[in-house]
C-alpha cells in the first residue's frame, strides 16, 4: 500500500524487487529496483543520485502519476470482484 500511496503522490520510489513491487516500480521508469541479492547500501546510494537529476526527477514524478491511474479505486474493487466471482464458481 504505501508504494501504491506513493505513486498517487507522484513520487519516484526506491524498492527491492521482492512480490508484487514489479507491479507498481518500473525501474528507471518511476522508480529504481534493487537487487536484494547484492550491496543494498550501494544500490541506495546510487538509487537517489540518479533520481535527483532534476529532468529524471521530474519525468519519474510525471510517470508514478500515470502508473497511480492503473489502480485506482474503481479498478481495483472491480479486479477484486472478478477474482472473488471467479472463485465462488
Amino acid at each position: 500500500m504505501v508504494m501504491l500511496e506513493a505513486v498517487t503522490a507522484g513520487l519516484p520510489i526506491i524498492a527491492t524487487d521482492k512480490g508484487g513491487t514489479r507491479n507498481v516500480v518500473r525501474s528507471g521508469i518511476n522508480g529504481i529496483l534493487l537487487n536484494p541479492e547484492e550491496n543494498l547500501e550501494q544500490q541506495i546510494v546510487e538509487g537517489v543520485s540518479f533520481i535527483k537529476d532534476g529532468i529524471k526527477l521530474k519525468d519519474m514524478s510525471d510517470e508514478s502519476l500515470k502508473i497511480a491511474s492503473e489502480f485506482s479505486f474503481d479498478k481495483v474493487i472491480n479486479q477484486y470482484d472478478q477474482i472473488i466471482k471467479a472463485l465462488t464458481k
